[in-house]
């Protein structure tokens, strides 16, 4: 596809020598080798500088220089017109594994990035600023009435540097690179899925972490976040001034809102360690939660919640909904609490600038709409001084924005822009047989996890018909629990984010598990495999010893299909072996009914087929909306890996919850369920309860007494 995957017979016996040593470094991260530092040659430096007398591109450098760790490279920087700036780090030929790296950017970029990593390891590596500079025109400013500017930056820039690194690959190694990639997250995660959906044959594999490919709702939805903690002079804001100097100093109240969720949803795994492994299956009720902490008389204090700062919360995690109440986008996943005062609150430790601010306080002014509205005020923070529509040009402030904007279209023509959310990647997929892994974090605050799970479901649907199976063999989604944005959080986040793709793309290697690690002062502290969506992590260590911190590594957790995701019981009298009206007459399930176990494994297998898996599913109705999808697709996927396919489902309404009955039919015994462990009261757990059509399902079925008039299809 992309390069002419021929490398060690073109170069010879004495080039490959390289190309394995690139390939070692590559797995390993092994320090540069002699060979690699020594100082180059007259003529190394010759070939070089004569990169700048290329005819085919515009090239304002060309010379040796030095990574950080001083190693020398042939350094490269160019201009792709008209604006444009883009450079290229290339490994002295002896050192070049061959492969080409298009580095991602992050934010609104307007920067030059280094890779000296991948140089190290032997990658010609190329980045741009994407058409600006941010030293001249900072935040989203470079937008302001700049059409280019603006397709530049949503997906030309990247692109053409692209084209134009692995024109300077040719000139300098006179070889086509063997094979190309791309690696990014965030800002860098949007730009690898723009070029799967617009530029398939640029790469061979994309790396897309964290992507920020719904663009323009998730900076909408941020602006509207910072309104819920500005409003009415900060009456929902969760901080609080304890030294009456007028300004917060403390952000307890997050503190207290992210110790309640962790003791909600925690132990939902199964082991305690401070990270929550499934914020979609983590039943959190603020007004039930966080009752012990409400203020007396609704009088604001440091360690308490107000009306206002509980319906902020509620706010957060649920996300924005238009005037006729209709979903926007994701809220702020559950575990991700903390990293909101540094994002929204202005406190010491932001010197009172909030991060979404600086992110995207000027985004909706110069990026949003097709005409910009005016440009942002010095003060972004100060939401007590009116824009200033006189001025030349006028003003205008995040704080005006109405959220109603999204849903009445009036951010699409730059969504067509910036947006990469197209689900068809049969050309990058299928017809180039490109390889994409998509990972993000569970605790990730700035770009939230849940749409990056939902394009993945509907990536699988479009692209290949429902069938994850075959999905997975092109692309996987990872995701990490814990992990904020790109990196860091609590959970494990540390892994070689390429060297999986590599291994995959040139060796058919696909990655079952990444195994990430997490440290503290340096010293590794929690490690397990991350798994392929939609399988999780379950603990299958020494017995007892889940939250033994000496067992969390890799060997003591086992990927896993889960099929359902289930809440809280909506109350005491409830049960999740209740059947709602839907599926009357069918009987409970009975306790002399084989279990999970010894009997369940030693019995259903001999029982006559087919066979039925019942999933049950509570979810609050604030929540269902926005999730149920997702949990649709993540059964049907489970079912489908399992051997199985989803039958039907119903949803019956019980006031505050809704519950989901999930039917998944087996033609055969699903094999891959033995030896599952469950928990210990059956009711709350990964996997479904199965039992034989012939002795229970068929015979209702039979009787006519399974309402189908009720049941989804």
């Amino acid at each position: 596809m992309c390069g002419n995957h021929r490398l060690t017979a073109r170069l010879g016996v004495a080039s490959t020598a390289f190309v394995l040593s690139g390939l070692l470094a590559a797995a390993t991260g092994a320090a540069p080798t002699t060979a690699q530092t020594a100082a180059p040659t007259p003529d190394e430096r010759a070939g070089c500088e004569a990169l700048q007398q290329i005819r085919n591109l515009t090239i304002t450098h060309a010379g040796v220089t030095e990574t950080g760790a001083g190693e020398p490279y042939c350094y490269v920087r160019g201009i792709l017109p008209p604006a444009i700036h883009f450079h290229a780090q290339l490994p002295l030929p002896r050192n070049w594994n061959g492969r080409f790296l298009k580095w991602g950017d992050g934010g609104k970029d307007g920067d030059l990035d280094f890779a000296d990593h991948r140089v190290a390891e032997g990658y010609a590596v190329a980045n741009s600023n994407t058409g600006h500079d941010n030293g001249a025109e900072p935040g989203s400013s470079f937008a302001w009435n700049n059409r280019q500017a603006e397709i530049d930056f949503g997906y030309r820039a990247v692109h053409l540097t692209a084209m134009a690194g692995k024109t300077l690959v040719r000139a300098y190694y006179d070889a086509e690179p063997e094979y190309s990639y791309f690696e990014g997250c965030s800002t860098g995660g949007r730009q690898g899925l723009m070029e799967a959906q617009r530029y398939p044959g640029d790469f061979d594999g994309i790396v897309a972490g964290a992507p920020a490919n719904h663009y323009q709702d998730m900076n909408a939805v941020r602006v509207w976040l910072l309104q819920r903690m500005f409003r009415d002079d900060f009456a929902g804001a969760l901080g609080f001034d304890t030294d009456g100097d007028g300004r917060f100093d403390s952000v307890r109240k997050v503190e207290i809102l992210a110790d309640a969720v962790l003791s909600a949803c925690d132990r939902n795994d199964g082991v305690a360690d401070g990270v929550i492994d499934d914020p979609l299956g983590c039943d959190f009720d603020p007004d039930r939660d966080l009752a012990p902490h409400r203020c007396i008389d609704d009088i604001d204090g440091d360690e308490c919640f107000t009306r206002a700062q509980m319906q902020t919360v509620r706010d957060f995690h649920a996300g924005p909904r238009d005037r006729h109440g209709e979903p926007i986008y994701a809220g702020k996943p559950l575990g991700s609490e903390l990293q909101w005062p540094r994002l929204f609150i202005p406190y010491p430790v932001n010197n009172f600038a909030p991060g979404a601010v600086g992110l995207g306080g000027d985004h909706l002014n110069y990026l949003f709409y097709d005409e910009d509205p005016g440009v942002a005020p010095a003060d972004m923070v100060d939401v007590s001084t009116p824009p200033d529509r006189n001025a030349t040009p006028p003003e205008w402030a995040w704080w005006e924005f109405d959220i109603n904007d999204v849903t009445d279209g009036k951010g699409d023509v730059m969504k067509a822009i910036t947006d990469a959310v197209d689900p068809d990647l049969t050309r990058f997929l299928r017809q180039e047989d490109g390889k994409l892994i998509l990972y993000h974090g569970w605790a990730d605050a700035l770009v939230v996890p849940q749409p990056t799970v939902t394009y993945y479901e509907e990536m699988v649907e479009t692209t290949f018909g429902g069938d994850l199976a075959a999905a997975q063999e092109r692309a996987r989604l990872f995701m990490a629990p814990g992990m904020g944005h790109c990196r860091g959080g609590r959970g494990p986040d540390t892994w070689d984010r390429l060297a999986p793709l590599v291994a995959w793309v040139e060796r058919g290697e696909a990655p079952d598990a990444l195994i990430a690690t997490h440290a503290t002062d340096g010293v590794v502290d929690n490690e397990r495999p991350l798994c392929p969506w939609p399988a999780r992590a379950v603990y299958t260590g020494p017995a007892g010893g889940a939250d033994d911190p000496a067992n969390w590594t890799a060997a003591s957790f086992t990927c896993r299909q889960p099929i359902r995701y289930i809440g809280r019981v909506p109350s005491p009298e409830s049960s999740h072996r209740e059947f709602p009206s839907a599926f009357q007459p069918l009987p409970k399930i009975s306790p002399d009914m084989p279990r999970w176990g010894e009997r369940f494994a030693r019995e259903m297998p001999s029982l006559e087929p087919p066979f039925y898996g019942v999933n049950l599913v509570d979810v609050r109705r604030e929540h269902y909306d926005a999730i149920f999808r997702n949990i649709e697709l993540q059964v049907q996927g489970a079912a489908q890996l399992l051997g199985g396919r989803l039958h039907f489902y119903s949803v019956t309404d019980y006031g505050e919850i809704r519950r989901v009955i999930f039917i998944i039919y087996f033609e055969t015994f699903p094999d891959s369920l033995a030896g599952l462990v469950p928990d210990q009261d059956n009711d709350v757990t990964g996997f479904p309860d199965i039992w034989s059509g012939s002795e229970l399902w068929s015979e209702q079925r039979q009787a006519g007494r399974v309402d189908y008039s009720a049941a989804g299809t």
